[in-house]
């Protein structure tokens, strides 16, 4: 394996990038991409959760006796709208690359 002489002294995994097997270079971008995509998957959990509590805020799930706050309205629409984007963006992406590749 390489020296990391970058002075850094945070612990590093090394693994080879499948395309640069051959050449033997060492890489660390498929560490640093598989905790960027956990770290997005959770923020999508995240906001999926807060769609619910605030879409149960507005039907009066959690506290039916007290008066619903335009505010939780407010939140629910994005969250639901946002994920929906998503979802949307991805179906119309594969419905593209079927038909074109």
């Amino acid at each position: 394996m390489p020296n990391d002489d970058s002075g850094d002294t945070g612990e590093r995994k090394w693994i080879r990038n499948k395309e640069q097997d051959e050449q033997g270079v060492w890489s660390v971008d498929y560490v640093r991409m598989r905790r960027m995509k956990a770290a997005v998957n959770v923020l999508w959990i995240l906001l999926s959760l807060l769609g619910a509590l605030a879409l149960a805020h507005v039907t009066g799930a959690i506290n039916p006796t007290e008066k619903v706050n335009g505010l939780w309205l407010v939140v629910a629409a994005g969250c639901i709208y946002v994920l929906a984007y998503r979802f949307y963006g991805r179906w119309l992406a594969r419905q593209v690359v079927e038909r074109c590749g």
